[in-house]
């Protein structure tokens, strides 16, 4: 039976034809593309061709490599079968040196082939993103400084209109828009000629004809018609409806809509619009009901609730549009015809200008490349290719170009020239995802070959659709399936999602999860207006709402999710490595993600190309080198002075700059050291004299030393880079300071000197978005990841959770507005009166690109939706409004939401939402007690061993007992009245209540080392001895041996939290539970709930021991009753005094206000109406009395919680003491 499926065997085969593949999400077309790759070469179906003979033009250069891998791993394969091959082997040679590369590359071999030929050094090298823009700065400053010496009236004026706050920033941001749109097409000169177009007609009739007043008559004419629609469902909801035995008063007016809407869907051109809306000048009114019943009130107000909303959307898009003459904008269009025209004149002089620079320096840029490329390739006349093409035509027996749907004109142009008229090109990609319109991609090549071969369906135009869809299960094909068939189409999207465009099940042999609804599509939208909510968190939380349901979600996955191995064929657990998070743009949101996720437990990793330039390694580094080129700089200065390359404390730069107040604070550090005011301690001072000396050093040798090596020194001697390599995150750090130094490498290279320069070279890689993103630690990193949507395109993960589904999206807002078809549109502005108007041209193009970018943000978050192979998960914020909004039904039908609807979209929320609501799938709206239960279960159960020593890690071990004996023996006499807050956790107030236990621990040494050393130790899951919101970044330092440090599987901390893990999922339903250790054991590690790092923490004897006791035994038959209830949170609030024991007899603290006290009780059960509460502790005691005395106050608030809650008495309490093996009675 053959692996491949009908259609994509006939990708395979297909032969002597121009050959269009639209390939679904997930649907194999890497594969198979490496398979029509090798049985070219083997000449399956047609003569062998070399494959050196194949062109294949990946999107990206990873891309090239894993096609490469891949061809070369089939082609080995099939050598070492038929070993006697010898063209084969010889093709397995060739691989090495085959054409599978990016555009880029393969523009570069031309060039480089032909350089004798279009003038261009054969020694010319790429430039980088950074040393580009430190050119085109030059240029740009360099023409606009001749531009203000010619005093050109037109170049003045543009310069009055667009300046601001006499800077030329936004003219230099006009130019090179300009710019950019140009070179992305095939001759730029002309491009440009062409946006002058609507500029040059004379006359209203030569007016009426542009492209963009068509589409402007052909925008409003659609949305007439669109909202005409909805007026007759109105009408048609009212025409059976009496009040009163008569017509619904409401038809007249309805009626009257509908034939004003008529009128607009059958004008013909502009003026006859005008005359319409001219004549529209208010709207007739709902005449009022009397003697109407409540139903009818109801379905009124519905009624005119619609009718208010398609009113708001006429003013805004057509009234507010159409508003004057013909006549008047051609007066328009002929004042801001100077402003265009200086504009074009500008771009072409920077093109020209900013290649003479690039020829001086002898480098190129990408898009040098590629028009020099073209140069070689293709007539200008004609867009014919040459001799040149015409030879490269005969060397390539097939063109293969990945991706087809993010190439733009200037791409296509080059690669379609050396096809044999079409005939031995491949196009494979899917303009369902088609998102780099940023980057000047062009769907719209991709969308007319389609329609074209689509017509033209033969032997020599074939059109292949690979929908199948082999990733995903069924539970995520369906519902991506059933959302943008409602959203996505032509007129939105450029794509009909239809029967043909959705996907297809492809992955039948896909086993079910266990339980079968975990991996149902679930969709969680988390009103940002509730109050509770905002209640339920504290902080920086507020504003991470989202951060929070998805950590409570992740850890419901974590106890409860099977996902598919793929390597394995089968179910397993699933891990933090299996879960993703996606977003529209990460940089905003994943440092508050990363922090709420570690904060419960999540690991969490940003992949992103963002955040390198922000690292603070990356900056320290940086500061040092400014204030080598310049020492007086007071914010450097300060960084690398309290940085730990000199490691002066606050307290040192604070005594420096009260101590010389009247200069800065460089100039003040430079005063003390030598004026020696005795205002900081001499250790410190010698650091500082230190300091000095290697700055004096650095500065005196920077003139003859290579920033490379110069910054090797910094790091080297100063012993940061060897700090930072120990920290958390170390092999990341490194990597970031590495990184560094390749950079310092490249910038030698470049045609820029010197240490201000290099420091120019890189704050132009951070302005202009050129950051790398950080170094990657992830190997072998159990984490979550967090990434923008773009970077996952081509990636797949078991569980993927779509995060700001609520977020608005951001459209272009630019003075100027640029479209391929349309021209160029600009804002008038009149410089004298300081008035900006936006001219109907700039309104017309704005609202095409608006449905363009919309168009673009839907198959953006196709991406995102496909992405997910077992299950997905949709998160988001709303506003009140915006809840309120998803409760009617507007505008959207049953099949399909309506193109005003869409159109109006500010967030997918707005598209998903109406969508699974139309095909039934349920949405989730978390509430407060869920977050206080999933807050509260983090913060008691979470503990991280590290806060406890982040005091004293870094200390001598001689050390570490007298500062920790330290830490617990002191007391700040109004701590209280201080430190009390709003919320608390039980384990929080049980500190403030353990004194006497600490007072003992401070008699001897030995017995506190021990506490800490033996494998019970008393950190367990339930104590945390520091702040709960102290910061993840100040925990650096590593364990230290006498609190068990040497091995962490015996680190107490991890062992409670495994012990605590099993009981908490322990199954009483079992018989025999007292015999049942192993089959517990295999249950839970099968489900996912232990690991096998845990299994092998537990203490077995102990456990058997358990599950023997009597308490045991009490617990499972309250189970059997329903009775037995584990690991239930809760929250409660009193005053202070009630809580907080110390307060009391103390008359000097006044605390007023109330408190919430929250906590998670391990287990309670109800037998014959009272509450039996019972409590694991594994932590080291000797003695009952030493384990009442720690925990006796926790009892008593849980037991006050408990009887709060469900009005029946506590009358047992129950501590089961593992370290005793036994429980206690409290």
């Amino acid at each position: 039976m053959s692996k491949w499926t009908t259609a994509q065997q006939e990708v395979i085969d297909t032969r002597n034809a121009s050959l269009l593949v639209s390939a679904a999400a997930g649907s194999g077309k890497t594969a198979v593309l490496v398979q029509r790759i090798i049985d070219l070469v083997k000449g399956v179906g047609s003569e062998p061709v070399d494959i050196d003979r194949i062109l294949v033009v990946t999107f990206t250069r990873a891309a090239a490599k894993e096609m490469k891998e891949r061809v070369y791993k089939s082609l080995k394969e099939y050598c070492r079968e038929h070993p006697h091959d010898a063209r084969m082997q010889r093709q397995k040679t060739l691989v090495h040196s085959a054409h599978i590369c990016t555009i880029d590359s393969f523009c570069q071999d031309v060039v480089r082939s032909h350089f004798h030929e279009i003038d261009v050094d054969p020694q010319a090298r790429i430039a980088d993103t950074g040393e580009l823009t430190l050119l085109s700065e030059e240029v740009m400053q360099e023409l606009l400084e001749e531009e203000y010496e010619k005093k050109d009236p037109d170049f003045l004026a543009l310069i009055d209109a667009f300046s601001r706050k006499e800077r030329d920033d936004q003219v230099m941001e006009i130019i090179t828009q300009v710019e950019r749109a140009a070179m992305a097409s095939p001759w730029p000169e002309q491009y440009l000629d062409q946006l002058l177009v609507s500029y040059e007609v004379d006359t209203v009739s030569e007016m009426k004809e542009l492209p963009w007043m068509k589409q402007l008559v052909a925008g409003v004419r659609a949305l007439a018609k669109d909202l005409g629609s909805h007026s007759r469902r109105l009408y048609a909801q009212l025409v059976n409806e009496e009040i009163k035995g008569q017509p619904h008063p409401y038809l007249p007016a309805l009626l009257d809509d509908q034939s004003y809407f008529d009128e607009l869907s059958l004008a013909t051109s502009y003026d006859s619009l005008y005359r319409i809306v001219s004549a529209h000048t208010k709207w007739t009114s709902f005449k009022r009901l009397s003697g109407a019943s409540e139903t009818d009130k109801e379905l009124a107000k519905s009624i005119q609730e619609q009718r208010n909303a398609y009113k708001k959307i006429v003013a805004g898009d057509i009234e507010k549009v159409i508003t004057g003459s013909l006549d008047d904008i051609l007066d328009e269009m002929k004042r801001v015809a100077p402003f265009a025209r200086i504009t074009v004149s500008l771009t072409k002089k920077y093109i020209e200008a900013f290649y003479k620079k690039k020829q001086e320096k002898n480098v190129l840029s990408f898009s040098d490349l590629e028009h020099k490329a073209l140069e070689v390739l293709v007539r200008k006349e004609d867009n014919r290719p040459t001799a040149q093409g015409l030879a490269y035509r005969n060397q390539f027996e097939e063109i293969m170009v990945d991706e087809y749907q993010d190439s733009n004109e200037l791409q296509e142009l080059l690669l379609s020239s050396i096809t044999r008229d079409e005939k031995n090109y491949f196009m494979v990609g899917d303009v369902k995802q088609s998102i780099y319109r940023f980057r000047q991609a062009c769907p719209d090549i991709f969308l007319e070959k389609c329609q074209r071969y689509k017509n033209k369906q033969g032997e020599t135009f074939r059109r292949i659709d690979l929908d199948q869809n082999f990733r995903s299960r069924l539970e995520v094909i369906r519902p991506v399936n059933d959302i943008f068939r409602m959203i996505m189409k032509e007129d939105l999207g450029g794509v009909e999602y239809d029967e043909v465009a959705e996907l297809k099940l492809g992955a039948t042999w896909v086993p079910k999860p266990e339980p079968e609804r975990s991996c149902q599509m679930e969709t969680i939208v988390i009103p940002s207006a509730d109050e509770s909510l905002q209640e339920a968190l504290d902080g920086k939380e507020k504003e991470s709402l989202e951060a929070v349901v998805i950590a409570s979600k992740i850890r419901e996955l974590m106890g409860m999710m099977q996902v598919y191995d793929k390597d394995t064929g089968s179910m397993r657990p699933i891990t933090y490595n299996d879960i993703v998070i996606l977003h529209r743009s990460a940089n905003a949101v994943s440092d508050s993600m990363i922090r709420i996720l570690s904060a419960r437990g999540i690991p969490a990793r940003s992949i992103s190309n963002r955040g390198y330039f922000s690292a603070v390694e990356v900056q320290t580094a940086l500061a040092a080198l400014k204030i080598i080129d310049n020492p007086r700089q007071d914010i450097p200065m300060a960084a690398v002075l309290h940085s730990p390359m000199v490691g002066l404390s606050e307290e040192t730069l604070g005594r420096i700059a009260a101590a010389h107040k009247d200069l800065g604070f460089a100039e003040a550090v430079l005063a003390e050291r030598e004026e020696n005011r005795a205002v900081i301690d001499e250790k410190e001072r010698e650091k500082l004299s230190r300091f000095y000396e290697r700055l004096s050093y650095y500065r005196s040798h920077v003139a003859d030393t290579p920033i490379f090596e110069l910054l090797q020194q910094i790091l080297t001697e100063s012993g940061y880079m060897t700090y930072v390599s120990g920290l958390t995150g170390g092999v990341r750090k490194r990597g970031n300071l590495e990184m560094l130094l390749e950079k310092a490498i490249a910038y030698q290279h470049s045609s820029y000197q010197g240490i201000f320069h290099f420091l120019s070279y890189i704050d132009k890689l951070c302005t202009y978005d050129a950051d790398t993103g950080e170094a990657d630690d992830t190997a072998g990193e159990e984490a979550v990841r967090i990434m923008t949507i773009h970077k996952s395109k081509g990636l797949e993960f078991p569980v993927v959770f779509v995060a700001g589904c609520g977020k608005k999206f951001q459209f272009d807002n630019a003075a100027v507005v640029l479209d391929r078809k349309f021209g160029m549109a600009m804002q008038y502005i009149d410089a004298k009166r300081r008035v900006k108007t936006k001219t109907l041209y700039q309104q017309a193009m704005e609202s095409e690109m608006k449905i363009a970018q919309l168009g673009e943000e839907l198959r953006v978050y196709y991406v995102a939706l496909t992405r997910a192979r077992d299950k997905l998960i949709l998160v988001g914020e709303a506003s009140k409004t915006k809840m309120e909004s998803y409760e009617k039904e507007f505008f959207y039908p049953s099949n399909a939401l309506s193109f005003v609807e869409r159109k109006n979209a500010t967030s997918f929320f707005d598209y998903a939402i109406p969508a699974l609501k139309a095909t039934g799938y349920p949405v989730t709206i978390p509430t407060a007690d869920q977050l206080v239960s999933e807050e509260v279960k983090a913060q008691v159960r979470e503990l991280d061993k590290k806060s406890f020593l982040a005091d004293i890690g870094s200390l001598p071990a001689s050390q570490r007992v007298e500062k920790l004996l330290e830490y617990y023996h002191s007391k700040y006499p109004y701590e209280d009245a201080v430190r009390t807050k709003m919320k608390y956790s039980v384990s929080e107030i049980k500190q403030r209540v353990m004194q006497e236990q600490e007072q003992a621990m401070t008699e001897n040494a030995q017995d506190l080392s021990r506490e800490f050393m033996d494998k019970d130790a008393a950190i367990e899951a339930d104590v945390e001895a520091v702040p709960l919101d102290t910061p993840e970044e100040t925990f650096t330092a590593t364990v230290p041996l006498f609190l068990g440090g040497e091995k962490a599987e015996n680190q107490p901390a991890l062992r409670g939290t495994a012990m605590h893990r099993f009981l908490e999922k322990l199954d009483f339903s079992m018989e025999d539970l007292a015999n049942t250790y192993e089959a517990q054991l295999s249950y839970e590690l099968s489900h996912g709930f232990l690991t096998e790092e845990q299994k092998g923490l537990l203490q077995v004897s102990k456990l058997r021991a358990f599950m023997k006791s009597d308490l045991a035994r009490r617990m499972q038959m309250a189970d059997q009753k329903g009775k037995l209830y584990r690991e239930q949170a809760f929250v409660m609030g009193d005053d202070p005094e009630v809580f907080l024991s110390e307060t009391e007899g103390n008359p000097e603290l006044d605390i007023q206000d109330q408190v919430i006290v929250q906590g998670i009780m391990d287990a309670f059960f109800i037998e014959d109406d009272h509450i039996v509460l019972v409590d694991y502790k594994t932590d080291y005691v000797k003695t009952e009395q030493q384990l009442l005395k720690r925990y006796r106050k926790q009892m008593v608030l849980y037991k006050m919680a408990l009887e709060r809650s469900f009005g029946l008495p506590v009358t047992e309490i129950y501590l089961y003491s593992f370290a005793l093996g036994r429980s206690v009675l409290v």
